[in-house]
């Protein structure tokens, strides 16, 4: 006795995988994005890196953030503030974000002005966002 069984799937439920696989890989870059622009706030409040450097980075990383944003919604996904999806590591990231402010916030007015920003970005929940 042998039983046979066919899967047969269409172009459309193909295509359909394909896209959610590729939302679902946006949704992790667009984590992974938020964590480093987080470091890099980190780093400049180390001193690791300078002002000039840190604005460079960041203005990159919010266009790539944005963009991850923009493919997301292209899909029907849009960002809550009270999902559960990784948020043990995005409640650190707000934790790594307010340390950095607090070290900036002693250094010069252009680091304050830097501190202001991200504490504008965690008060709009941008750390804490998730798909």
């Amino acid at each position: 006795t042998a039983i046979l069984y066919r899967v047969m799937q269409s172009i459309d439920d193909i295509k359909n995988q394909a896209k959610f696989g590729l939302a679902v890989l946006d949704a992790q870059n667009l984590l992974d994005m938020k964590a480093l622009q987080v470091g890099l706030t980190a780093r400049l409040g180390s001193g690791q890196i300078d002002i000039d450097t840190w604005v460079k980075l960041d203005s990159k990383y919010e266009g790539i953030i944005q963009g991850l944003k923009d493919r997301l919604a292209e899909h029907g996904w849009e960002e809550k503030s009270d999902g559960t999806m990784d948020l043990v590591r995005l409640n650190s990231h707000v934790t790594e974000a307010r340390a950095a402010i607090e070290s900036l916030k002693a250094k010069s007015v252009r680091h304050g002005n830097i501190a202001a920003l991200v504490e504008k970005r965690i008060d709009a929940g941008h750390y804490m966002r998730t798909i």
